[in-house]
């Protein structure tokens, strides 16, 4: 009898440790996160819901009615694939604080004034990261305009993310970036940015996506962006305004990236949702074109040539310059198969293309 009753203990002891190691406390690691090359698919959803911000221990969070309105493949691009001069800035040779494990379009920079400001178009701006086993840091800046490209290092470099993440963790740092771009205009873009991350909750959250042991951080940035302009009538720095940022994400194990993340503005104190994204299969239902985060896939080759070239990323109702270092145009027309340029003498050349919705591109190619 002595035995049985041994017996229902040890199985009551049993149950009572699985039920709470199914609710124990997690901690995410560097390996959690994605790495140069991973790719995460996220949904966006516009639903609107006002519990995004409660937080604590052995929270429960339920959002497992989030409507998925369209799909977000983010691509963490090697520094390998960058062109000679990011890899120069960020790559593997270089001092090991600046070495970038990959680098992001920094979504948040207001392209459309920048554009503005420089007078021309620009492409993409990017942000660079580095992971190690400790923490995840953001190293610097790269924009990129008329197919070319200029980068600068972090002054001060900002702690994304701290591991391991546990409960209760909480940092700040700050970052700042002088970025140059004289070689495009009389220009300078001044970055300083302030991070107070806080790991304010634990529990499980439910998505579409499923329910994950995880946890919760919250971050607090403020941006004081501004540019530096000096068109002949004396330098003058101009102030971007970028409002005070509120992200708030929910990390598991094995999953590269959060299963969800609110990011909001705070506008006179109150904050205003302008993004929800959560991890997610791909769902073919949503019918909708799949925003994937690549670099200018527009592309010369071979490079350099002697016969023809060939442009990767263009239609045919796209229009084509070749000029020379000094700006004169050589030749020109509709592009078709292929640019022959047999005629030209041997250096090196621009083809400048225009587009089907009238934006230009500059590439650059060796005839020999």
């Amino acid at each position: 009898m002595k035995n049985i009753y041994t017996l229902k203990l040890f199985s009551l002891l049993m149950m009572f440790s699985i039920s709470v190691s199914l609710h124990a406390q997690i901690s995410v690691l560097a390996s959690d996160f994605a790495g140069k090359g991973d790719t995460v698919r996220f949904s966006n959803s516009n639903n609107f819901f006002n519990n995004y911000a409660s937080s604590g221990a052995d929270f429960v969070w339920d959002f497992s009615n989030l409507n998925p309105q369209g799909q977000t493949l983010v691509n963490h691009f090697s520094v390998d694939d960058a062109d000679i001069l990011t890899q120069s800035l960020f790559g593997s040779t270089v001092i090991p604080k600046y070495r970038a494990t990959y680098f992001l379009p920094a979504r948040e920079l207001p392209l459309a004034t920048l554009s503005g400001f420089l007078n021309l178009p620009i492409d993409e701006i990017y942000r660079f990261y580095r992971k190690t086993n400790a923490e995840m840091t953001v190293i610097g800046l790269s924009i990129s305009a008329m197919g070319f490209g200029i980068g600068e290092r972090a002054d001060s470099i900002e702690i994304a993310y701290k591991y391991p993440m546990i409960f209760g963790q909480t940092y700040s740092s700050e970052g700042s970036v002088d970025l140059n771009l004289s070689a495009f205009a009389p220009f300078q873009l001044k970055q300083f940015r302030t991070r107070e991350s806080e790991v304010d909750g634990w529990g499980t959250i439910t998505t579409p996506y499923g329910t994950f042991e995880c946890l919760r951080i919250h971050h607090i940035i403020n941006e004081f962006d501004s540019i530096f302009l000096d068109a002949g009538t004396g330098p003058t720095w101009i102030p971007i305004p970028i409002p005070t940022i509120h992200e708030y994400e929910w990390w598991a194990k094995e999953q590269l990236g959060p299963i969800l993340k609110v990011k909001a503005n705070e506008i006179f104190g109150f904050e205003l949702v302008n993004e929800v994204l959560y991890r997610d299969i791909y769902r073919e239902e949503l019918n909708v074109a799949v925003a994937d985060y690549t670099q200018d896939v527009i592309r010369v080759y071979p490079n350099p040539s002697s016969n023809s070239l060939q442009i990767f990323g263009v239609n045919s109702s796209t229009k084509y310059e070749i000029l020379t270092s000094s700006g004169q145009i050589v030749a020109g027309g509709r592009y078709t198969d292929n640019i022959d340029i047999r005629r030209l003498n041997a250096g090196v050349f621009y083809i400048r293309l225009t587009l089907e919705d009238q934006s230009q591109r500059l590439l650059r190619f060796v005839k020999q």
